[in-house]
């Protein structure tokens, strides 16, 4: 018998919980695995029925007892009874997804009854609860269908306008003598004053002011002109969000914010949301005059403002050939500064430890460029981001660049976030506890609280809060990401479900996908979840219409983590398939996007699932995943974005089948060139190469003139030529012309585009071997002729550009045909080519006695416009050689140092050993010994990788004789033979008339007259008969110089007088100088002559 006192009857509400099929599963299962996943669920019991304020009296095996209205009762015991059931259902749905479990195997079964028990209060039975109504929630939970809860009569009446309810046919439970009434609960009716109320709980800012100054002192540096970058750094939920808000709250300035979303697919989206804000409602045209009034040219500002415009559209501009990246971000950076107006401007990008490669270069940019009105960017990151950008670090506060560290509460400020949110209604003791558990995490103090607004445990209390439960009975979790799966728990079935199935679209879902996902009653649970503040919105997307965005990326996450493996891929499955039927003429946009879930889904499939989704089984997915990778690596190569590129291409590789097929081969040379153009050669080589092989070897297999041998064919013509190219770019002709004509033998030459650009390729690398036009001028044409009839722009475009170099064409023709070819390159956006066509008209120019200059800037402005780097970097390599040769050299001279450190930069090889020609000579001109230093660093550097052809060789012994008579390095011998060749054939004008003169005369200052004889004897026949204007004249005068060296004066006088007055005539004033220092050495030049030599050679600067 038990003491006086120590039973009490009570009306309380009893529930009921057991697993479904947990001991066929536990039969198959290690026994390992087994306790896991028990003690998982019964920590699951225990927390929700902690959290719910019930006592959880005992488990039986796999099933629970759970008591709610002891030891105290409240008038809510069964409403908090139901919660709790179903936030169990909840939660075992979730663990079993956590435990990598499929859909539906583990699942649990609830019954809860209300009425009058039996309790022990004190002595060896105490906590016992006995009597009728523990035995019916035992038989309801044993009749409920798996994954519901099942009401008994009592808990029915107690809980019907708090719950919904779906009444059931009399059920006849075992130790009943009448059928039972009962109902599933199915789902908490709306109340709106908790839901408001959770939704009122925000959190302030406290104990920021150090940081907030921080940033105020950051905009202050910045605010007469130029750029700062401040990244702030916590964990989740430290409040970095909270902390930038806070910041814009207290400033005047144009604030511009945007956020880089998780698995939101397009690496420009954050970017458009900076356009979109800077373009505002201007349309093109006012953007336009918008930059004009910032300081762009015309020119440059109708480009500028078609990108924003492109941008803003999340679409980016695709006409024509991708910009270089530097470029198009440069300039897009520039677009951005010139909207800003009068006076600074804040960018905000949150969440920047999503972002690519793209996109942090772009912030990088933005860093390194001065702003002239002023500009800070204020990006917000994850710690993991100091990684990727570890220099950063080394930075300090009044930098161009720093980190804010932003840490977690001390304790005492973590207890007056608590006083501010809810007021001083909580013990001390509960609230150092909380502060304790939370480390300081903004975050987890507002949402543990807002949980207890949930379950009950806080209540309004007119403007304020009471504490329901006892303060030693509420149960604190670990984790923020435990508190959200609380909440969800506790959710209705179709808040929860949309919660989860959403969760699949990322932090941010489409509405109009509801439906794909199996989300039901959309717009109802939509606005429960706003209503509790777990959802923001709505929000506008130009691609899928209304969307919305979770409270915080964590709650996604838990939501994400709460889907079985199967229901995950589905839902993945089926969110690409939504996106497909509606991206329309936007595919492109969201192509990355659509990829990443078919991907994802089959990287959540279960092992031995052969099928992703019903009739869709893994290899076809795996198709579908790469295509979609592939057109997005293509459109985002149109924007310049080479790392989103290449990222998308290595995905897609990984689910091409079969390997070394042709759709890997297309993408291997696509991966190829992008790696190549973005710099690294060798890399992007080896997939290039790999792709030429898979091409060949399908080539090989497949029968002729079938359907895959025409396109093996011309894969492999493609690849082979893209081979030969990125070969002769390192400047390796001979290699690039065999490796060309090796894959010319094996697809044949035909007459068609693939023969066409193969023989191309190879007469090209010839021609850069001999300089001799007569050596690509055949493949050339034919390759045009081609080109025109099968309608191939490219190959058009190619031939076009080698038949320019047709020595033997009149200057007017060569001239009118880069003028056609820059008018075709045009058309189709080609604005490289389109530069390089001003350019060359502009050479022409002066070998005409034209101006060259309004040419030379048209094809700069292009190039600005563009963000053409290296065309711009060859436009100041043709001022540069101009100048010296109209003896302008102070234009020259700031021309070439401009194309220089646009070539260093670029590393553009080609440019830098072109303009390092024309400044060699005038640095040793000028005594400029610090230049010749740096030009022999150069030649020491980059020595490898210069060819062994007959310019070359001309050239590099050209710079060696100014480098030796300066002492820099020992004098160079006099290799005659090997240099024989470089006069042969017709000499160009410019810096390698200079050349040739350089070494003629070096020959005859140290007594090789015979070589220098045979040296021009070889040019004399390319010299009569040259188009180049300065070239006849040049050879006279260097013949001149032999016959003063072996004494027939009169022969010297008579040629240097036939070629001064063309030499005046072009003019080209060093060369009119140097004819006039030939007659004075003779001792036939007038003293006006003299006094003219003078007078150059002091413009020229020479000492």
């Amino acid at each position: 018998m038990s003491a006086p006192g120590s039973i009490e009857r009570r009306v309380v509400t009893v529930l009921f919980a057991d697993l479904v099929g947990f001991t066929p599963l536990s039969e198959r299962l290690d026994p390992e695995d087994v306790a896991a996943i028990q003690d998982a669920y019964f920590a699951a019991v225990r927390e929700t029925v902690a959290r719910h304020g019930g006592r959880l009296e005992k488990f039986i095996g796999d099933a629970a007892m759970a008591v709610f209205g002891l030891p105290r009762g409240r008038d809510d015991d069964a409403e908090r009874a139901v919660r709790a059931g179903l936030a169990l259902v909840g939660a075992v749905e979730r663990l079993g997804a956590q435990l990598g479990l499929d859909e539906g195997e583990l699942r649990l079964r609830v019954g809860i009854e209300s009425g009058e028990v039996v309790a022990a209060e004190a002595g060896p039975d105490e906590g016992r609860v006995t009597g009728d109504t523990v035995n019916t929630a035992a038989r309801l939970q044993a009749a409920a269908p798996p994954g519901e809860v099942l009401l008994g009569e009592g808990a029915s009446l107690a809980v019907a306008a708090a719950v919904e309810l779906e009444s059931q046919p009399p059920l006849s439970l075992k130790g009943k003598a009448h059928p039972v009434r009962s109902a599933l609960a199915r789902a908490i009716r709306p109340e709106p004053s908790r839901e408001s109320a959770m939704g009122a709980l925000r959190s302030p800012i406290i104990g920021r002011d150090a940081e907030l100054t921080q940033l105020r002192g950051a905009l202050e540096r910045v605010a007469g002109g130029g750029s700062a970058t401040v990244l702030v750094v916590a964990a989740p939920g430290t409040g970095k969000s909270r902390l930038v808000a806070e910041f814009l709250d207290h400033v005047t300035v144009p604030a511009w914010r945007t956020r880089v979303r998780a698995g939101a697919g397009s690496w420009l989206e954050p970017l458009a949301g900076l356009a979109r804000a800077a373009i505002g409602e201007s349309d093109p045209g006012a953007t336009e005059r918008r930059l004009v009034a910032g300081g762009s040219s015309a020119a440059r500002s109708r480009v500028l403002a078609g990108e924003m415009a492109g941008l803003a559209a999340s679409s980016g501009t695709s006409a024509g050939e991708a910009t270089e990246r530097d470029a198009r971000l440069g300039g897009w950076v520039e677009a951005l500064d010139g909207l800003a107006g009068e006076g600074p401007v804040i960018w905000v990008i949150e969440d920047i430890h999503w972002a690519g490669g793209d996109l942090l270069a772009f912030l990088d940019r933005a860093t390194r460029t001065a702003a002239p009105r002023g500009r800070l960017v204020v990006a917000t990151a994850r710690p993991g981001i100091l990684e990727r950008l570890a220099d950063w670090a080394l930075d300090g506060p009044g930098t161009r660049r720093e980190v804010l560290d932003l840490p977690a509460l001390a304790p005492a400020k973590a207890a007056e976030l608590v006083g501010r949110l809810v007021g001083e209604i909580l013990p001390a003791d509960l609230v150092a506890a909380i502060g304790e558990r939370s480390d300081g995490n903004p975050l987890f103090i507002e949402e543990l609280l807002r949980t207890w607004v949930s379950v009950g445990t806080l209540a309004r209390d007119g403007t304020g809060w009471r504490l329901v439960d006892a303060p030693e009975a509420i149960p604190l979790p670990t984790t923020v990401q435990a508190i959200y799966a609380a909440q969800l728990d506790d959710l209705p079935v179709p808040e929860r479900r949309l919660a989860r199935r959403a969760s699949v679209a990322g932090r941010r879902f489409p509405t109009g996908a509801l439906e794909s996902l199996e989300v039901r009653d959309a717009e109802r649970s939509i606005a429960g979840l706003r209503d509790r503040a777990l959802l923001n919105g709505p929000l506008s997307d130009a691609t899928v219409g209304e969307s919305w965005s979770y409270r915080h990326a964590l709650l996604r996450d838990v939501g994400y983590a709460s889907l079985a493996r199967a229901e995950r891929a589905r839902l993945h499955m089926r969110l690409a398939r939504w996106l497909e039927g509606v991206a329309g003429e936007r595919a492109d946009a969201v192509a990355d996007v659509i990829g990443s879930h078919y991907e994802a889904a089959l990287a959540a499939a279960p092992a031995l699932a052969h099928e992703v989704d019903e009739g869709i089984a893994r290899p076809a997915v795996a198709r579908l995943a790469a295509a979609w990778m592939e057109r997005a690596a293509e459109a985002a190569l149109r924007l310049s974005a080479s790392d989103a590129t290449i990222d998308l291409l290595r995905r897609a590789l990984v689910l091409t089948h079969p390997p070394a097929g042709l759709d890997a081969g297309r993408r291997e040379l696509l991966l190829g060139e992008t790696i190549a153009t973005s710099g690294d050669m060798d890399d992007g080589g080896h997939y290039v190469a790999l792709a030429r092989d898979h091409f060949r070897a399908r080539l090989m297999a497949a029968e002729p003139s079938s359907e895959e041998w025409i396109v093996a064919r011309d894969g492999y013509a493609r690849a082979a030529v893209a081979v030969s190219r990125l070969v002769r770019e390192q400047l390796r002709f001979d290699e690039a012309r065999e490796l060309a004509e090796a894959a010319l033998a094996d697809v044949g030459r035909r007459d068609d585009v693939a023969g066409g650009r193969l023989e191309l390729a190879a007469a090209t690398a010839h021609y850069f071997v001999t300089d001799r036009a007569a050596d690509v001028l055949p493949a050339a044409g034919r390759a045009l002729a081609v080109a025109r009839r099968d309608g191939d722009a490219t190959l058009e475009l190619q031939a076009l550009e080698m038949l320019t170099v047709d020595d033997r064409a009149p200057l007017e023709v060569f001239m009118a045909a880069w003028r056609d070819l820059g008018l075709l390159a045009r058309s189709q956006g080609r604005w490289e080519l389109a530069c390089r066509a001003l350019r060359m008209q502009a050479m022409a120019r002066l070998d005409l006695s034209l101006d060259p200059q309004p040419l030379l800037d048209e094809a700069a402005e292009l190039a600005v416009a563009r963000g053409l780097t290296e065309a711009l970097a060859w436009t100041e390599y043709a001022r540069a050689e101009t100048g010296y040769a109209l003896g302008e050299w102070d234009v020259a001279w700031a021309a070439g140092l401009r194309a220089l450190e646009l070539a260093e930069r670029g590393a553009y090889h080609r440019v830098a050993v072109r303009t390092w020609h024309a400044v060699v000579p005038m640095a040793a001109a000028r005594g400029r010994r610090d230049i010749l230093e740096r030009a022999v660093r150069w030649y020491a550097d980059h020595d490898a990788i210069f060819p062994d052809s007959a310019y070359g060789r001309l050239m590099r012994r050209f710079v060696n004789l100014h480098f030796a008579a300066a002492g820099l390095i020992p004098p160079v011998d006099h290799d005659v033979e090997a240099l024989l060749a470089s006069f042969e054939g017709e000499l160009s004008g410019g810096t390698t008339l200079e050349a040739a003169d350089a070494l003629v005369s070096g020959w005859l200052r140290d007594g090789h007259l015979e070589a220098a004889g045979q040296a021009l004897g070889r040019m004399e026949p390319g010299a009569r008969e040259s188009v180049f204007p300065d070239v006849p004249p040049a050879w006279q005068l260097l013949t001149a110089r032999l016959r003063l060296a072996g004494g027939d004066a009169p022969a010297a006088i008579a040629l240097a007088r036939t070629a001064l007055p063309l030499f005046r005539a072009l003019p080209r004033p060093p060369w009119t100088a140097k004819a006039i220092r030939l007659l004075e050495a003779a001792g036939a030049a007038g003293a006006e002559e003299v006094a003219e030599a003078r007078a150059i050679e002091a413009r020229l600067d020479v000492v």
